[in-house]
């Protein structure tokens, strides 16, 4: 495991605990422009890949199926502090079978799985609100719309303001993790 990684891990529970890690994903659209959201973090792994869920009608995920660019930022506030992990994102669709898929469809709560069954977000709303259920038990399989986006990163910045000067520190991904002191 990564330096960065091991900070990440131990900064996020040490701001939210057991709460949502919200985090901000940019992504690049058909136009070369950037488009950002936030989203919750679901799962960093030990080699430092975040994982988010996403409906596959969304339009980050329309986003990735032309550049799997993307970067994720962390604000947290409590801390002062920002990492950023930009890399490309892999989508775990219905076709491929990955079991950290069903894992994290059984993780979430009932009323985030009901989403998934909801019409297309984006859309025009012509819908009558029966078409937006509460909840879904987990027992029921995930939509084809239910994706998983693991960010694989290959570069990582780590700003902290709650020191002077200000440290900002950078990780880059050639073969092992290489990490530099740079100006904040």
């Amino acid at each position: 495991m990564s330096e960065w990684v091991e900070e990440l891990s131990k900064a996020l529970v040490d701001e939210f605990a057991d709460s949502p890690h919200v985090c901000t994903l940019a992504t690049i659209d058909k136009n070369g422009a950037p488009r950002v959201r936030s989203v919750i973090c679901r799962k960093i792994s030990p080699d430092g890949s975040v994982w988010v869920i996403s409906d596959a009608r969304s339009e980050k995920n329309e986003h990735l199926k032309v550049s799997p660019h993307a970067e994720i930022c962390f604000w947290l506030p409590g801390r002062r502090e920002q990492f950023r992990v930009g890399g490309s994102m892999k989508v775990w669709s219905a076709t491929s079978n990955e079991p950290g898929r069903m894992e994290l469809w059984k993780s979430i709560n009932d009323a985030t799985r009901a989403m998934y069954f909801w019409p297309s977000p984006g859309a025009k709303r012509i819908d009558p609100p029966e078409s937006f259920p509460l909840a879904v038990d987990a027992s029921k399989p995930p939509p084809v719309s239910f994706e998983v986006l693991i960010l694989r990163p290959r570069r990582v910045v780590h700003l902290q303001l709650s020191v002077h000067p200000h440290r900002r520190r950078r990780w880059m991904l050639a073969g092992n993790w290489s990490a530099a002191e740079v100006n904040p």
